[in-house]
């Protein structure tokens, strides 16, 4: 089970404990530490390729000198497990061929060369080892793996969320087991809703807000793969997402 995601995390770049070493639940559990990027890169023969930025070399002396600038994560995911706890590194892309291109974030975009994406080959190479000699296994997520719809409905899904439901408690419990009730029977959440904005009020977008919330914290548990409508039947849970792509978070070392 996840229980935490930390979102562009800092590779540390000398000896550092890993990331497990202050994660709570995981003390009394052996851990491994960080041999650091720079160390990772020289033994790869990739320290060329390893960043750098230029810093003041003393206060006023005017010079400067060149340091190692940390490489920063996309995801790392914290999971309980059955054997204990585990962490998984994900660096995201949205199409495959993009872990081989250099990050374009400057404009005007200049030409990208051979070097550039020798560059971003070795810095993605420096994180994997990095990350695997603390036993934590990287995974290239690309968002092109993930099927058109289930892409929608979880953006959908997540529009609520960051609201606090308007509904009383007690009613929009009601609501939400009514629609579960009816979705095993086949039957469409908008029945539901009109039914209870007739009896009790509110409004439809409160209603929806809370049929949306529901299945995105699965005490609605619904088929991601097909379109979630309020005007037509939901279809029952087949395949949890994380069961759709076990590689993605159960992978091996």
């Amino acid at each position: 089970m996840a229980k935490e995601l930390h979102e562009g995390r800092m590779i540390p770049r000398t000896p550092t404990p890993g990331p497990l070493t202050n994660y709570k639940p995981a003390i009394g559990q052996p851990v491994l530490g960080f041999s650091g990027t720079i160390e990772v890169a020289d033994r790869l023969g990739c320290l060329k390729w390893h960043p750098t930025v230029k810093v003041p070399d003393k206060e006023g002396s005017g010079k400067q000198k060149t340091v190692a600038y940390p490489l920063l994560g996309d995801l790392l995911w914290f999971f309980h497990t059955g054997d204990g706890i585990r962490a998984v590194n994900w660096t995201v892309k949205d199409v495959p061929e993009a872990f081989d291109r250099p990050f374009a974030g400057q404009w005007p975009q200049k030409p990208v060369t051979a070097e550039d994406v020798d560059a971003a080959s070795a810095r993605s190479l420096i994180e994997a080892e990095a990350y695997q000699e603390v036993d934590i296994p990287t995974v290239k997520v690309t968002l092109e793996e993930i099927p058109k719809t289930l892409r929608n409905n979880l953006l959908a899904l997540y529009k609520p969320v960051p609201h606090a439901c308007r509904l009383d408690p007690g009613l929009r419990k009601d609501f939400i087991d009514e629609v579960r009730v009816r979705t095993q029977q086949g039957g469409r959440p908008l029945d539901v809703m009109l039914h209870h904005l007739r009896q009790y009020g509110w409004t439809m977008t409160d209603y929806h807000m809370a049929l949306l919330r529901a299945i995105w914290t699965r005490e609605l548990k619904v088929d991601l793969t097909r379109a979630v409508c309020v005007d037509a039947p939901l279809q029952p849970e087949r395949k949890t997402v994380i069961e759709m792509f076990p590689n993605w978070f159960s992978p091996k070392l």
